[in-house]
């Protein structure tokens, strides 16, 4: 599915459709079996998404096709303890030359 973009007239999608059908229709035509799992149809709406794309139009998203954002971000835990007999670190500030 694709949306008029927001800055496109219901026209000027009906133009942009009937030439991205074109192209879409191109892209295909004569061309067998292609990738691996991809079917003719997944290959003219690839194509046809694209190019309606390329024009400024919208291509709709399912939610939950991207992982979800919060606003939180997550703190790494903190690093493990050294190992039995291990001495101290220095203290904070003290160099060595």
């Amino acid at each position: 599915m694709v949306l008029p973009g927001s800055t496109r007239s219901f026209d000027q999608f009906r133009a942009d459709d009937g030439e991205c059908r074109q192209y879409a229709s191109a892209q295909i035509a004569g061309k067998g079996g292609g990738n691996e799992g991809t079917t003719v149809q997944q290959r003219y709406d690839f194509a046809y998404q694209q190019c309606m794309y390329a024009r400024g139009h919208q291509i709709p998203v399912a939610r939950g096709s991207f992982p979800r954002q919060t606003g939180a971000k997550t703190v790494p835990p903190p690093p493990p303890p050294p190992p039995a007999g291990t001495p101290p670190p220095p203290p904070s500030g003290y160099r060595v030359n």
